[in-house]
């Protein structure tokens, strides 16, 4: 037998497994793909329920936005979302306009059971216009941080210096009367 078949066998086996649940195939699918990518672990994780952009709609009615996915086989359900910063309320805009392609889907419900919709969005963004300023930053072992500007002089923090300002600003934190 064909190392080919051996792999078609399994795969078939382990998707014919949930058959008999009601859950679209492209969740039970991308879970499982998921599942076998990610490293095992000592604890149990919940996973979130993840699709890829062409299991998912965006909709707008008014000011609310509305999210319409198909959890159920053959039934197309619309959520509506609250948008808290109005950046995303720009993006979703954005997605709705066609002026960005919008990704996956992640459905997450937190331990106090509150829903989150993450949505990927891909879109252009102009490049940015150089000042003539930079800033360089590096990290090091003997000197832990070293900035460098072209009109000032090279600056140089080294761990006491770094501890010294620290225990300075936070007393009781550091361990000094306060």
């Amino acid at each position: 037998m064909p190392c080919f078949d051996g792999v078609f066998f399994f795969a078939r086996n382990s998707t014919l497994k949930f058959a008999h649940l009601d859950i679209g195939s492209a969740w039970i699918n991308q879970t499982i793909r998921n599942a076998n990518a990610r490293t095992p672990i000592k604890h149990f994780r919940r996973l979130p329920l993840e699709t890829n952009n062409q299991n998912w709609t965006l909709h707008r009615v008014g000011e609310t936005f509305s999210l319409g996915f198909g959890l159920v086989r053959g039934v197309k359900k619309r959520v509506p979302l609250e948008v808290h910063m109005a950046s995303h309320q720009a993006w979703l805009e954005a997605v709705l306009d066609g002026r960005a392609k919008a990704g996956s889907l992640k459905l997450v419900r937190s331990k106090k059971g509150i829903w989150s919709a993450c949505l990927s969005v891909s879109m252009e963004v102009p490049d940015a216009t150089e000042t003539g300023r930079w800033i360089g930053i590096d990290r090091g072992q003997n000197i832990p941080v070293v900035a460098a500007t072209p009109a000032g002089p090279v600056v140089f923090w080294k761990a006491a210096r770094i501890r010294h300002q620290s225990c300075a600003r936070n007393p009781v934190l550091q361990g000094g009367e306060g």
